[in-house]
């Protein structure tokens, strides 16, 4: 069985919310090394990313305060803050 990686699964979502805010029906391109804010999210939309994603991997990686919102500034830093927090029965 195939399983969506973390970065699989938050670049998809992050490509849903930004569809969402702009209102556009075609995909932004993202590879991981964009900041986030350069692709157009912005503290409203990073707060609903991060909502959204703590709900699919069950959990927050910012909760504890080990890791801090505001010192992720690229795509590919978030994906590392939630491959930190996702359960090994679900990483690939």
């Amino acid at each position: 069985m195939l399983t969506d990686t973390t970065r699989d699964l938050v670049i998809r979502q992050i490509q849903e919310v930004l569809l969402e805010d702009l209102d556009d029906e075609s995909p932004v391109p993202v590879t991981g090394s964009e900041e986030l804010v350069g692709l157009g999210l912005n503290s409203l939309t990073l707060t609903r990313l991060v909502i959204l994603l703590s709900g699919r991997f069950g959990a927050d990686p910012f909760a504890d305060e080990s890791a801090s919102i505001a010192d992720i500034r690229t795509v590919d830093q978030l994906v590392a803050a939630y491959e930190a927090v996702r359960p090994l029965e679900q990483r690939v």
